[in-house]
């Protein structure tokens, strides 16, 4: 039989979006119609299993760390890089470049305490840094811009604005889009200057 559940219409305590589809509404979870993701039970702390587990800032990203220093997924090592994969990537800048679409291409923070975690195993180092350097390279060779968040403190951001090592939150999201906007020239074609100034006060 069926078991009705009650649907939760409470804005976003973040951005005060309202969510939408039957997870987002159900428990604060889901995809808005934007693509970005709500992730509302962590906001109102309603997530049985984030202390418990140790996800996140709060209680020092545990759970992460310890499967990184284990070497366990999401943080193994798969040693060098797939040829395969490359060669997608350099298909699709390809593509973009042909079809007049320009790219750019981000590496998405870590939490900085993670990033560090990963750089304290030397394999696990090897591995960022070859990934960090080969879409590096394949930027300068496309002539597309470049912009490596792996370590989230670049952009003068506390690890607290995440809701766990591998997923930034507004505030940190809307730093990486800033430094985008005022470092770069792709993206700076599409904003207003006032908009850019109005956005960093």
């Amino acid at each position: 039989r069926l078991v009705s559940t009650p649907i939760d219409h409470e804005r976003d305590p973040v951005s005060g979006r309202r969510p939408v589809g039957f997870r987002a509404a159900n428990g604060g979870e889901g995809y808005r119609p934007d693509g970005s993701y709500q992730y509302g039970e962590i906001l109102t702390n309603r997530d049985p299993y984030y202390d418990l587990n140790g996800f996140g800032y709060r209680n020092g990203f545990a759970y992460y760390k310890d499967k990184a220093r284990r070497n366990l997924s999401p943080f193994e090592y798969h040693g060098p890089l797939p040829p395969e994969k490359l060669a997608v990537l350099r298909e699709i800048l390809a593509f973009n470049r042909e079809a007049g679409v320009e790219t750019v291409l981000i590496l998405p923070p870590f939490a900085h305490a993670i990033y560090q975690t990963l750089m304290e195993n030397p394999d696990q180092r090897a591995y960022v840094r070859a990934i960090e350097a080969t879409v590096a390279a394949l930027a300068g060779e496309f002539g597309v811009e470049f912009y490596n968040f792996h370590d989230l403190s670049v952009l003068n951001v506390s690890d607290e604005q995440t809701f766990d090592v591998v997923h930034g939150d507004e505030i940190a999201s809307l730093a990486a889009w800033a430094e985008m906007v005022s470092g770069g020239r792709t993206l700076r074609r599409y904003v207003d200057a006032g908009a850019v100034e109005r956005f960093a006060r």
